[in-house]
Order: structure tokens, then C-alpha cells, then sequence
């Protein structure tokens, strides 16, 4: 009888040491999962201030949950759509002002604030 109780509590005991050897187990991958996420989620925010200082070129890889790789994704992209933009708009204004500077009147362009934002030889020699 007391050997049953015996073995019953040395049992009890093994589940309860058991049962909170998982609870650390578990405690101690979610707090690395969450660090290797806070980890790309600051590589995510210097993309984006790397975009923001006009830099486009670098593309980021990160693997992970997938919030975190879409948002990787759809940065990449956006990227892209901004630097193929800045492209044509160079393009474009390099265009305007080789139009502009080979017409035989004075032209000059303004900004919705009146702002002269292009103006050709003609104009400022006269």
C-alpha cells in the first residue's frame, strides 16, 4: 500500500517535471522564432529606408513565416516599380529639356505654385 503511494506521487512528479521541461521547451522556440523575426523585420525596415534615400538596388531573400516573406516580396516589387519609374521620369525630363532647349521661342514651364521649373535659352535671354 505505502509502495503504491510511493510510486504513485515519484510518478505524479515525473508528468508535472515532464510537462514543465515542455512548457520551457516551447517558451524557448517561440522566444527564438520571434527573435529571427525581429531580426528580418529590421532588414525589412532598413529596405525601406534605403528606398526611401532613393537606393533601389538591393534586393532582399528572407525566408521565413509567410507574412514576412510576402512583405519581402511585395517590397522587392515595389522597388522595382519605383526605380523603373525614376527611370522614365529622368528620361522624360531629359527628353523636355532637349525639346525645350532647341525650339526658336522662349518657353518656360511652371509648377500648379507658379513655379518656373523649366525654362529654355530663348526665355532667359530675353
Amino acid at each position: 500500500m505505502i509502495e503504491d503511494i510511493r510510486q504513485t506521487i515519484l510518478t505524479s512528479d515525473f508528468i508535472f517535471i515532464l510537462i514543465l521541461l515542455g512548457f520551457i521547451l516551447v517558451v524557448t522556440l517561440l522566444l527564438l522564432e520571434n527573435r529571427r523575426d525581429n531580426i528580418r523585420l529590421k532588414e525589412i525596415n532598413q529596405k525601406v529606408k534605403d528606398l526611401i534615400a532613393g537606393d533601389y538596388s538591393q534586393v532582399l531573400d528572407l525566408q521565413g513565416s509567410t507574412e514576412i516573406t510576402n512583405i519581402t516580396n511585395n517590397l522587392n516589387d515595389l522597388s522595382e516599380v519605383i526605380r523603373l519609374t525614376q527611370e522614365n521620369l529622368e528620361q522624360e525630363s531629359k527628353r523636355l529639356h532637349s525639346i525645350l532647349s532647341y525650339m526658336t521661342d522662349g518657353v518656360l514651364a511652371t509648377n500648379r505654385r507658379g513655379q518656373i521649373t523649366m525654362i529654355n535659352d530663348m526665355a532667359k535671354n530675353s
